[in-house]
């Protein structure tokens, strides 16, 4: 139980899921809640104040500013947006061709405001949510009042609920991360016990994968705690960054050792046990950077769109607009043809592809989600339909539990998350007298058209090849080596520990960016996925990890770098980097003589000097878990 309960606080390091989850099913409640009151207090019907309840919920999950000022900003901002959209549906809901217009134009608009980050997001979806719910409900003209008021009500609600009740502590998360990190650090050596007791004929792809997602949960978690900690210079701060980074690569040590023997030189298990004990007591001391103070420059870039592609002048956030403006344009009038009532199902499925994948190949596997997790939530959904059925507490009851699991499970799995979404439907159409086996097949085929009119508007309409996407995050990598590198080089390295320390992040943040990125095509369900391209990400992701060792063991050591032959190899990766950038043979005639130098310094250079050789000599060569070849001879990975 112990094991199984520290597995689900690994699963979500600073309770974000379960913060998320109880923000939302409490913003429902509560809109509910106050929505019924003032309903009953002003004679009104509760339906024309729904788009209330969707702005409580909206505001919670989607307004995600960093400050609580701008949040509250934000809110302002939603309630003016949430009510134009009512307004506009209210108005064209008896002009049903116009009506159908103005619901492609919204998903379109909503798809293209995402490119101002968090409020743009949050703006378009409340727009697009309220006016869906304006037609959906037929809000009357002469009742938009109570529904502003009830928007007003759920703004509210929204923020008591995200900033008060709610609210994100700095402190809290930064300790339960900790002790998630020194969770996973458990689950690492256990993994690697396993493969070790399993002997060398138990060493089979399934242990190594297993050992491998622990490693890499391992490296998220160690960077979810690097975020969280920012630019803080205080000692404490600066010693918890150390241990962290000092019980990662123990870690991995151990799983390199469980793996490929006991060769690899690094820390015993008791000097493990010793790096995890000092990291508990850091982590009870230090105090992250407070709501406001951190630097709010995102590291989403622009994208240059320098693609080779016919699309190339459009910019992606244009792109995106113009395939989710063909793909609900496409799924509106072939949604009427199934059913002129819930033809909605279409349009939805088909703007909700294009709300956060960025290339086609990741528009296409969000589709197929939300297809997969709604045919089971369709049948799910019928199972407690008719178990329910009669029974309203009962049913109610359900509807809190299944709004609270449904939100959760947004960040483990998305088909999960639709799955209870539809069974939550299929509830409400119970409650309200609707319920139906063809109700929830109708959904089901719906949302077939839209996820498929999606997919397609997605690789036929100005694509944005993954492919290339992976290519720029390579690039985008590549590039943050080169800078490590460079700073590496530079004669005052040694007294800017904090900029060799940042440069050295950066490259593992990159890293992590290029595992996402290439997902869509490396694994987009289980058992499924391009081998060829898996092994070279996981090549490319271990220079983050060579890069954190290489800051780490030349902060112990500063005066290493001034030794003539560690500068010769840094000149030399360098080149072989550039050569590398150009996709030139160059590469292969600059030697690296890490091999000549003694200790973890020589021994990372000459790592990253075998990965940049494979990189540019076999693109197909593969990799041992966690990183690169631990070995110190050999020229392939």
């Amino acid at each position: 139980m112990e094991r199984a309960v520290a597995r689900i606080v690994a699963s979500d390091p600073s309770h974000q899921r379960l913060r998320m989850a109880a923000r939302g099913t409490l913003a429902v409640g509560g809109a509910v809640v106050v929505v019924a009151l003032l309903a009953r207090a002003l004679g009104q019907s509760i339906l024309p104040a729904a788009p209330g309840v969707v702005v409580a919920m909206i505001g919670t999950m989607a307004v995600n500013d960093e400050s609580r000022r701008a949040r509250m900003i934000t809110l302002g901002l939603g309630v003016l947006t949430a009510f134009g959209g009512v307004a506009v549906g209210s108005l064209l809901f008896d002009a049903s061709i116009a009506s159908h217009v103005a619901f492609v134009a919204a998903a379109g608009a909503a798809t293209y405001v995402q490119r101002y980050g968090p409020r743009g997001m949050a703006l378009g979806m409340l727009g697009f949510m309220s006016y869906f719910m304006a037609i959906f409900l037929r809000i009357p003209a002469s009742g938009l009042w109570w529904t502003a008021l009830a928007v007003c009500a759920g703004a509210v609600v929204a923020g008591v609920v995200k900033d008060v009740l709610v609210p994100d502590r700095p402190v809290g998360d930064l300790r339960r991360t900790v002790d998630a990190f020194v969770t996973r650090v458990g689950q690492v050596r256990r993994a690697a016990d396993q493969v070790v007791r399993d002997g060398d004929d138990g060493i089979d792809g399934r242990r190594r994968s297993r050992l491998r997602r622990k490693i890499l949960g391992l490296r998220e978690t160690e960077l979810a705690i690097d975020g969280q900690l920012g630019d803080s210079d205080d000692e404490t701060s600066l010693r918890l960054h150390d241990l962290v980074l000092h019980a990662t690569l123990a870690a991995e040590a151990l799983g390199e050792r469980a793996v490929h023997g006991a060769s690899v030189p690094d820390l015993t298990e008791d000097e493990l046990d010793q790096i995890v004990a000092e990291l508990r007591e850091a982590g009870r001391t230090v105090r992250p950077e407070e709501e406001g103070q951190r630097d709010e420059t995102d590291s989403d870039d622009e994208d240059s769109a320098e693609d080779d592609e016919p699309s190339s002048r459009l910019s992606p956030d244009l792109r995106k607009a113009l395939q989710a403006t063909v793909a609900t344009g496409l799924a509106v009038p072939i949604g009427l043809l199934v059913s002129t009532q819930r033809w909605y199902w279409a349009a939805i499925g088909a703007f909700v592809v294009f709300t956060r994948p960025a290339t086609a190949a990741e528009s296409v596997v969000r589709g197929s989600e939300r297809l997969l997790g709604t045919t089971i939530g369709a049948a799910a959904g019928m199972a407690l339909g008719t178990a329910g059925s009669g029974h309203p507490d009962v049913q109610l009851v359900l509807l809190g539990v299944g709004v609270f699991v449904s939100l959760y499970l947004f960040g483990v799995s998305y088909i999960l998350a639709m799955a209870g979404i539809t069974t939550i439907l299929a509830i409400v159409y119970d409650l309200m007298g609707q319920f139906s086996g063809q109700v929830l097949e109708l959904r089901v085929a719906e949302t077939a058209i839209g996820v498929a009119l999606g997919g397609v508007a997605a690789m036929l309409v100005f694509p944005t090849s993954s492919r290339n996407k992976i290519r720029e995050s390579e690039s985008d990598l590549l590039e943050e080596l080169q800078s490590f590198i460079d700073t590496l080089a530079d004669p005052d390295a040694t007294r800017r520990p904090r900029d060799l320390r940042d440069a050295a992040r950066a490259v593992e943040q990159k890293a992590h960016d290029l595992r996402l990125v290439a997902a869509p095509l490396t694994q987009p369900f289980p058992g499924i996925g391009s081998g060829r391209r898996r092994r070279r990400v996981v090549m490319l992701t271990a220079l983050g990890r060579s890069a954190r060792q290489l800051a780490r063991e030349v902060s112990a050591d500063p005066g290493s770098l001034r030794e003539a032959a560690v500068r010769e190899d840094l000149e030399a990766l360098s080149c072989r980097l550039a050569a590398l950038r150009s996709e030139s043979d160059a590469a292969q005639q600059v030697p690296v003589r890490a091999a000549q130098i003694d200790g973890p310094i020589g021994r990372e250079l000459h790592r990253i000097a075998r990965i940049l050789d494979s990189l540019s000599d076999d693109p197909e060569a593969t990799t041992p878990l966690g990183g690169a070849d631990t070995t110190t001879t050999g020229h392939r990975i």
